[in-house]
């Protein structure tokens, strides 16, 4: 990362407590010259709240001494199809279908509940193929044995 990305990096991890929401990812195109922050909160996502947090962010940056070299700045929700990189971002997506992948493999079920770190997810068993009839087994995984979790998007 760079020094201007490590910067900006610590003014949103300051600044985003008063706003609510979080930091969840960063992707910094080659040479600097775009930097991507991406936010999320506990809760709905408010958009209002989301431009105003990034309208702070840069005029902030815009005070500070950050050289000569000229980038671009984005500040934005982490988007439906990202993954899900903070524990913070679980509850609200409690009812929805996630798929999970661990070291076994791929798990995907609705999500009922979190405790403790352990996410409770209720998977569906079809009888057969064609089948309509299932029945229900209940998952517990450790959010530390996830290596990713992505919410399922309906179309």
């Amino acid at each position: 990362m760079s020094k201007i990305g490590e910067k900006i990096k610590a003014i949103i991890l300051e600044e985003s407590k008063d706003f609510g929401i979080f930091l969840v990812g960063e992707k910094f195109a080659p040479g600097g010259i775009l930097l991507q922050y991406f936010m999320d909160s506990e809760g709905p996502l408010d958009m209002k709240e989301m431009t105003r947090f990034a309208r702070h962010i840069n005029r902030l940056t815009e005070e500070m001494d950050l050289g000569e070299r000229k980038f671009t700045l984005e500040i934005s929700s982490p988007g439906a199809s990202r993954t899900l990189s903070d524990i913070r971002q679980l509850p609200k997506h409690i009812g929805k279908t996630l798929l999970i992948h661990t070291e076994e493999g791929k798990i995907e079920g609705e999500f009922k509940s979190l405790k403790a770190e352990i996410l409770e997810l209720e998977k569906k068993i079809f009888r057969s193929v064609n089948s309509k009839k299932f029945t229900t087994e209940t998952i517990h995984i450790n959010w530390s044995e996830a290596k990713e979790i992505k919410v399922k998007l309906k179309y």
